[in-house]
Parts: C-alpha cells; sequence; structure tokens
C-alpha cells in the first residue's frame, strides 16, 4: 500500500512537472520555433502594424521650415492710422501758398497746385443789348414795372456792356428764387451769370500722421479739407 501511495505521488508531481514546462514556468517558450508571419497572423490587428525607419538618407539636407509673417492687423484702428487721403488748401495768398508747399517737401510730401475758377457772385440779369441806348430805355421800362433797387443798372464798361443788372446774390439759391420772381413780373430774356475768381489750391495725398508733423506749429496751415468737398 505504501508503494502505491509513492508511485501516486510520483505521478502527480510528473503531470505538474509536464504542466509547468508547457507553459514556460521554467523559462522555456514553446512557441520561440514560431515564424514572424505566424506571429503577425496571431495579433488581434495586423493591419494597423507599421514598420518605422528613415525616411531620407543620413547624408541628406535637412529641411527647411519657412514661418509666414503675421497677417497685417486689420482693426479699424490699425487702418485709420496709416490710412493716406486727399486734402486741399484754399483761399490762401502766394506768400502763404509758398511757405506751404516748403513745408510740405521737407517732409517728403509731394504737393502740387492748381488754379481753379470758383464762383463768388450769381448776378441776376438781361444780356447785352445792342446800344446804350436800348439798355437805357428798357431800364425805365422795368422800374415802370415796380422792379427797383440798387442793383438795377446798366453795365457800361465790361465785357457784358450794355446788360441789365437786376440783383447780385452771394448764394445761387437766393439768384434763382430772384428769377422765378422776375420771370413771375413778365420780364423776359432774364438770366443768371457766374461771377468767378480764379483761386489757387494746393493739394497732397498723405496721413493725419504726415501731416501733424509736416505741419507742427503752423497755424494757417492747419486750415485743410477734403478734395471730395
Amino acid at each position: 500500500m505504501t508503494t502505491l501511495r509513492f508511485f501516486a505521488i510520483l505521478l502527480v508531481l510528473l503531470n505538474v512537472l509536464v504542466f509547468a514546462a508547457a507553459h514556460g514556468w521554467f523559462g522555456i517558450d514553446r512557441q520561440s520555433d514560431v515564424t514572424e508571419p505566424e506571429r503577425l497572423d496571431r495579433q488581434l490587428y495586423p493591419e494597423r502594424i507599421k514598420i518605422l525607419g528613415r525616411t531620407a538618407p543620413p547624408d541628406a539636407e535637412p529641411a527647411i521650415i519657412q514661418i509666414a509673417p503675421p497677417a497685417p492687423s486689420s482693426s479699424p484702428r490699425a487702418q485709420a492710422s496709416g490710412s493716406r487721403t486727399c486734402v486741399v488748401w484754399r483761399g490762401l495768398d502766394k506768400a502763404q501758398i509758398d511757405r506751404l508747399l516748403a513745408l510740405l517737401a521737407s517732409a517728403g510730401l509731394d504737393a502740387n497746385t492748381r488754379d481753379v475758377e470758383t464762383p463768388v457772385l450769381w448776378n441776376v440779369r438781361i444780356p447785352p443789348l445792342a446800344s446804350r441806348e436800348a439798355a437805357r430805355n428798357l431800364e425805365r421800362s422795368l422800374r415802370a414795372m415796380g422792379i427797383t433797387g440798387k442793383d438795377i443798372f446798366v453795365q457800361e464798361s465790361s465785357p457784358n456792356q450794355y446788360a441789365i443788372s437786376l440783383g447780385l446774390f452771394k448764394t445761387k439759391q437766393n439768384a434763382t428764387r430772384h428769377l422765378g420772381t422776375l420771370r413771375g413780373m413778365g420780364v423776359k430774356n432774364v438770366g443768371i451769370e457766374e461771377r468767378t475768381v480764379t483761386e489757387s489750391r494746393v493739394e497732397v495725398t498723405a496721413s493725419a500722421e504726415e501731416l501733424d508733423a509736416a505741419l507742427a506749429g503752423q497755424t494757417f496751415a492747419r486750415r485743410y479739407g477734403s478734395c471730395q468737398s
């Protein structure tokens, strides 16, 4: 009975040893003879495996990374600070114009001058008649119609000689209103003549910062407006 028990225990121990060896408990890997393709086939997601290596030879030139400069600001304040516009000076005399041009040139601004015919008066009148006598006769007829005033006179010596002035006005609106009144009274062949003066203007395209730097301390040069007005 003791012998049988011994063999039974020995058999159990042998089974344990075989089981342990089969599972690599003694450092022996039964799967070491498995080939690499077979090992890949046993992976859960073999298609996701990537082999990493050099993408360029060791002596290849290093890649140059270019960093783009930041885009300019598009905020209204940033645009307004550097924006340039056309400005004009009107009503300056020759000395002031010369001084202004020198100031702008010293600041590196390219200004230009031009002469403009500017209306200053609007004359409601009857165009020139053939003779002085004809003009005087028509003047008397107009006064008889009740058209009076210090602005009614015959133009004697001018390019419009023997024309009859019926009113001088500082605005075209007032002249147009008076013209309508005269026509309503039956006055014929009456119209409006603009009287102009030649005005020299100075124009330049610059930013507000450039103008401030060029005109510092020059009060007369601060009176400028937009070229569009």
